[in-house]
């Protein structure tokens, strides 16, 4: 597979304006662009403040909506991959994004939190390509990153030692300070997030039980709390889920378990190597079709040119209880260091291919189709990590040093495997 060569993006992450508004008392707002801070638009009395606190209900008291307007832009700076990609635009990326936060505390116990994203992207002319090599005409991906909804909604409840948390969620276990190592519960969404965004925003939400319960010290053992994770797979996805390969197609139910890569045909896909043996007569025209069908990455290419094309069929797994997650975390603080360790049961957020059957013509013919099938493999992992403060002598105590380690491992449990005869 060739990728695009010598590529730099270039990113200016636009005005981001931040908004807050509380509901406590007249509205008092807030606009801040940068570094001009527009001020409060209202600033009431703290006598009538205080009547119009009394005359509130619960729900509304505790109320606060906050949020931003994040414009990013990109540009491609390298002619020869514009000319490679047969486009006059350099434009890799202008993308508008609003988020909104919603907090309420309801009466002693319980949180509530949503989150909503409100993102739109133009339709890029280097996409509009797609047609010609990539997917039926007219079914381009003009509208694939737009998104629009509730990202994140959950209610957290606490009660003595137990905090309980349901909804839509994001939950790290693990460092992530640049990979994804240990931090397995999430799956992302790399379609943009490639160049453009933080580990944070790449992240995909997912409908979760999760509790943690706080444990007594225990010696030098201090800070000691359990965390459980229960996922059971009712993740629904209605954006980003419209490829030109029609790759997903019946399976938005599901379609929000599993990683969202790059589309075909996009600013960030890898792109199809059409240099191979010319005396192979499938050689250029079965790179493309398996292209055209999702395969944009060996050792496919290297199927086709032994005289197979392949077809895939992409299965999610669906939302049952065999298909659940589960993991359980422990945590602790050893003097100064942070340890935790977990065991997690889940299954791969990027598919695996399994060759299957051969469907052959009669001999002398154009050999017939290989049928390839992506599967996402279950597995049990255990994973362990430790942060500890490095105090260094003299001036360079005020460093902030920090020494962390991380450990996964897993084993996959089903049989789905790749192989190439």
């Amino acid at each position: 597979m060739g990728t695009r060569r010598n590529t730099v993006r270039c990113a200016l992450s636009g005005l981001t304006i931040l908004l807050t508004c509380s509901a406590l008392g007249p509205a008092i707002c807030h606009a801040q662009g940068g570094a001009l801070m527009a001020g409060i638009l209202a600033q009431p009395a703290p006598a009538a403040a205080a009547t119009a606190n009394t005359a509130q209900s619960p729900f509304f008291k505790n109320l606060t909506i906050t949020g931003f307007l994040s414009p990013t832009y990109g540009t491609f700076i390298d002619s020869e991959a514009i000319e490679y990609n047969k486009s006059k635009n350099s434009l890799s990326s202008a993308r508008q994004t609003l988020q909104i936060d919603v907090n309420n505390t309801i009466g002693e116990h319980d949180r509530f939190f949503m989150r909503d994203w409100f993102v739109y992207e133009p339709n890029y002319p280097f996409e509009n390509t797609c047609p010609q090599r990539f997917g039926p005409a007219g079914h381009c991906n003009a509208d694939f990153y737009n998104q629009y909804g509730i990202r994140e909604l959950w209610l957290q409840d606490t009660r003595g030692p137990v905090q309980l948390f349901i909804g839509r969620q994001i939950l790290t276990w693990g460092e992530s300070i640049s990979f994804r190592v240990g931090d397995q519960i999430n799956p992302v969404d790399t379609s943009w997030a490639f160049g453009f965004a933080n580990l944070e925003q790449s992240r995909i939400p997912l409908w979760m039980v999760h509790p943690i319960i706080d444990l007594p010290d225990a010696g030098p053992f201090a800070s000691n709390f359990l965390e459980v994770v229960y996922i059971p797979g009712v993740d629904f996805l209605y954006t980003q889920v419209d490829l030109p390969t029609d790759t997903l197609d019946g399976q938005d139910q599901v379609a929000g378990r599993i990683n969202i890569s790059a589309p075909p045909g996009s600013r960030f896909a890898g792109r199809p190597d059409n240099r191979c043996d010319p005396g192979l007569s499938l050689c250029v025209g079965g790179i493309e079709n398996a292209f055209n069908r999702g395969l944009a990455q060996p050792p496919f290419s290297t199927l086709i040119l032994h005289g197979f094309s392949p077809d895939t069929q992409t299965t999610i797994p669906r939302a049952t209880w065999a298909n659940s997650q589960v993991g359980a975390r422990i945590h602790t603080l050893f003097y100064n260091t942070e340890m935790t360790a977990y065991f997690l049961y889940s299954h791969n957020y990027s598919p695996t291919a399994e060759v299957a059957q051969i469907e052959r013509l009669p001999a002398g013919k154009t050999p017939g189709l290989r049928r390839v099938n992506l599967n996402f493999p279950k597995y049990a992992s255990v994973a362990v990590t430790a942060n500890r403060p490095l105090y260094l002598p003299g001036a360079l105590a005020q460093l902030p040093f920090v020494l962390r380690g991380e450990v996964f491992s897993k084993i996959t449990t089903s049989s789905t495997l790749f192989s190439l005869l």
